[in-house]
Formats: C-alpha cells, structure tokens, sequence
C-alpha cells in the first residue's frame, strides 16, 4: 500500500487519539493513594542538654511533637510537672523528659563530699561578693573576711584606729554547690547561697566569722590549697583567733600625785590680818598650773603617732601563736568571742586545712 501524506496524517491522528483514550481510561479507573501522616502529641522536649544535677527552669524545655506510637508510660505530658525538678540522668537535645530521668518533686542531687570534709552552706549578701555567678560547683575558692565596724569597736578598741580589717580565712577550698543547684546558673539579686567543702575546723571558722561581718569569694586558678587559721583547739574557733589579734598588755594604773600641803602663816596688825602659804623648802608657796583641753588633745594625738597596726595582730609566720591563753587572759571586753582564759588543749598550735 503507497503512503500518501494523508494518510500518513491521518495514522497518526489516530495515534495521538488512542493514547488520549488510554490516559482517560486510566485516569477513571485510577484509585487515589493516601498518604498517612504519623498521629502526634504535644510534649515537653529538651532544648539543650540537659546534665545531670541540673534545676529544670522554662529555658530548659520547650513544647514540641512527638510520635503517639512512641510514647511510654512514664513519659511528662506538661511543663507544669517538669519545671523545679532536678536531672537525675542526662537527656539529649530534642527528647522527651521521663519521670525516671528526673528525681522526684522537691528532691535534689545527693552531696557528694570527700572523706573527712563536712558541707556547709552560706549566705551571701551581695552577687558581687561572689563574682556575679560566674563561679560553679566543682570551682576552687579563696574565702575572705570583712570585720563589720560596729564589732571591731566592741572587739578591742586598737581595730577601730586601722578602720579596716580584712582577712583571707581560707585558702582552695571547692564549691559544691551554688542557690542548692549543681550547675552554673545565674545569681538573685539578693538571698544567694553557696555551699562549700571543708574540713571540720574550717566550718568553726566561718560559722563564727559569718555573724560578723561580711563574708566574700575570689576564684582561686590553683585548686585545693591547705593554708586556714591557726586554732588553740580544732573543735573550737573564736574571732579573737580568726583575727590574730595578740594579746593586749594592760598599762599599769599611775596614781596622781597628789598636790602638796602647804604651810599656812597668819599675821595680824591690828585690827587687819593676812595669811600666806609657804613650802616644805620655805618658799613662798604657788599653785601649779593644770593641763588645759588643749594639752589633753596634744596628748592625745602624741598617742595616735605612737600607735603601731602591726602591734595589733599575731606574726603569721609565728608558731607560738601569740593568741590569749590559759596563762596570759588579755585585757576585759565586751565581746564574748574573746576568751579570757584559753584551756590547755592537745590540739594546741593546729593548723586547720
């Protein structure tokens, strides 16, 4: 059969026709194929990691997605049941929190102290006196002791004239904890509290040392360090000690002169009369002159150039701890933390850590 371009044309007119026709067809008798989209549920996800001893706070988590298929049972459905608890295991970035991944509502992290070393907890007045938060548990510190002005005077009235006393108590010691968390987090205004490790006598130390003034930190790069205040007794501290203050030598009473009794002669010419007053060496006798304020003030100031700060506190490289004993009581005071007498103690000269 000769092709001719009609016909042509027209075979393929009839081509593109059936295969219009079997698309139609096909379209017809096509069945629509769903696509089936995994249930979920809304629950509190981790934002970050989350280490353990970590005080959850809103920051923490965050509402999100999660597969249905996937949930187990002790699984936390709201923030309101997560926020204030403390990790007990560390959750990932994006995972769900578990009640067995958490201790339970108001219980924290066990302390974990060295053998031997006691925790003790203190208040701190001011953020600043604890580098605005930038110290953390597990950190190395320097404790430091401001006298408050009102008890040096009623401690020993040298204290006053320095118009100032600051000791560094203790040297190295490691914070544990910092606001009863055991992770680095920002500070409050006020009411802050930090918790450190000390030896036994190192707590005497800043139990008496916080009722008196103000107690501050400074990181200390070095680690743990062994330097502290020398105690007559290691069960036993008093500010006395923790300041060196050496004894006081009370100056022995003078009694004033007293003025000498003169002789009295009386003369009488007539009906007129005089006395007159002689000495023991037969001169006519006169009064001596008194020491007027202004004199007393010279005095004064003469006292105050003789007055000696390092005649106040004990040698530190001294170790016959120059501090009241049994045997020499120093001078009455007011303050009940100087001992008047000092009992005899096997842990005399002790050093604490």
């Amino acid at each position: 059969m000769k092709l001719t371009p009609a016909k042509v044309t027209m075979m393929m007119l009839v081509a593109v026709g059936g295969l219009i026709g079997i698309y139609v067809i096909k379209g017809l008798f096509a069945v629509e194929k769903k696509v089936v989209r995994p249930q979920t549920v809304n629950l509190p996800l981790a934002t970050a990691y989350l280490a353990p001893g970590t005080k959850i706070s809103d920051t923490h988590i965050g509402l999100g997605p999660y597969p249905v298929r996937e949930l187990k049972e002790d699984h936390l459905r709201t923030t309101r049941v997560t926020v204030g608890r403390v990790v007990k295991k560390g959750i990932q970035p994006g995972s769900p929190l578990r009640g067995s991944d958490l201790y339970e509502p108001g219980e924290n992290s066990p302390l974990e102290v060295a053998e031997g070393k006691h925790a003790i907890s203190i208040t701190v007045k001011n953020p600043t006196d604890m580098l605005d938060g930038l110290v953390k548990p597990g950190d190395y510190v320097d404790v430091h002791f401001t006298l408050d002005s009102q008890s040096a005077g009623g401690l020993d009235e040298r204290l006053v004239r320095l118009g100032g006393v600051s000791v560094t108590l203790l040297k190295g010691v490691r914070v544990l904890a910092v606001n009863k968390g055991f992770r680095q987090s920002p500070v409050l205004p006020t009411g802050n509290s930090i918790t450190l490790e000390l030896e036994p006598s190192q707590t005497n130390v800043l139990l008496v040392a916080q009722t008196r003034g103000t107690i501050s930190f400074s990181f200390n790069p070095d680690g743990e360090g062994t330097g502290g205040i020398v105690l007559n007794n290691t069960d036993r501290a008093t500010l006395w000690e923790i300041l060196g203050l050496k004894k006081t030598v009370p100056k022995p009473e003078v009694k004033p002169e007293e003025p000498e009794k003169p002789f009295i002669t009386e003369t009488y010419r007539g009906t007129g009369g005089a006395s007159m007053q002689w000495d023991k060496d037969g001169k006519k006798f006169e009064a001596r002159p008194t020491l007027d304020a202004n004199s007393s003030r010279s005095s004064a100031a003469q006292d105050a150039d003789d007055f000696n700060p390092d005649s106040v506190f004990v040698n530190p490289g001294s170790q016959n701890n120059d501090v009241p004993s049994q045997e020499t009581a120093p001078a009455p005071s007011s303050d009940p933390d100087i001992p008047q007498t000092q009992p005899n103690s096997a842990g005399k000269g002790v050093r604490s850590r």
